[in-house]
């Protein structure tokens, strides 16, 4: 599947710093195993498919983000969607250190799908 995030977070998905993202989806089918790509240009194996309160995440989730503390999570999160409360229910998708792809494999694999 692909998923887009903003650019500056491809350098710690890259190097194994941020192994979650955070979705406000109302739904989400996906399940530990699958493939995620991220931007087209990274693509890591979901781990591990979590729900819950947005309030309910803690400093190691932030870490495991990318962030410093919850406290720079939820800015950030907030800074992505203004207005968000802690009431929120959010998916935590973790995944596993990336695989790279070589320039032949960025996106084509998506688009002969499609």
């Amino acid at each position: 599947m692909l998923l887009y995030i903003k650019g500056w977070y491809l350098p710690l998905i890259d190097e194994g710093t941020k192994t979650t993202t955070i979705r406000l989806w109302k739904v989400c089918n996906l399940r530990p195993g699958r493939s995620l790509t991220f931007n087209g240009r990274i693509r890591v194996t979901l781990t591990k498919v979590d729900h819950r309160r947005l309030g309910d995440l803690t400093d190691d989730d932030a870490r495991l983000d990318g962030f410093t503390s919850r406290r720079a999570l939820i800015a950030a999160i907030r800074l992505h969607y203004p207005g968000t409360s802690l009431d929120r229910m959010v998916w935590v998708l973790t995944f596993a250190r990336p695989v790279r792809l070589r320039p032949s494999e960025k996106l084509s694999s998506h688009k002969r799908r499609a």
